[in-house]
């Protein structure tokens, strides 16, 4: 085990192994920009930082908050999730289905538009929506990263 855990240090295969899942996130934040967008109500859009990594998807956010301005927020990296979650202008949440993110959700009582991505997450979806009431599935029914895409 030593041996492994020195190798994956050594040779950053981890480091790898997320720029490639990173990679295939563009997509995935065109569409729910171009969805916000054309909502045409308020929002705020918290993004990663690893996210927007690429110099292409750094311009399309600059150029969609300026599309956007006085009705968007578009935030790059972290956001105090509690404190927003917390303000009587949030009437929706669109969360991954993280465990933390149900519980606050719940606990300041803003309803969850769920988008599992992998994991338990799927499970803590189902508990929002079906057992609790307290969310909408986005219909998400598998993992965003398919096994061939993680393998290269």
């Amino acid at each position: 085990m030593y041996r492994l855990d020195k190798r994956i240090y050594e040779e950053r295969q981890e480091t790898k192994l997320f720029n490639d899942m990173i990679q295939k996130v563009p997509k995935y934040l065109f569409e729910v920009g171009h969805g916000l967008e054309d909502s045409g109500k308020p929002f705020i859009w918290v993004v990663k930082v690893s996210e927007v990594a690429m110099p292409e998807v750094q311009e399309w956010l600059s150029a969609l908050e300026a599309r956007v301005a006085g009705r968007g927020v578009v935030v790059r990296g972290w956001a105090p999730q509690l404190a927003i979650l917390s303000h009587r202008a949030v009437g929706g949440f669109v969360t991954h289905c993280g465990w933390n993110s149900i519980l606050e959700a719940i606990t300041h009582g803003v309803p969850v538009v769920t988008w599992p991505h992998f994991s338990d997450q799927f499970l803590n979806e189902r508990l929002a929506v079906d057992v609790l009431g307290v969310g909408v599935p986005v219909g998400a029914t598998a993992s965003m990263m398919l096994l061939e895409e993680i393998s290269r």
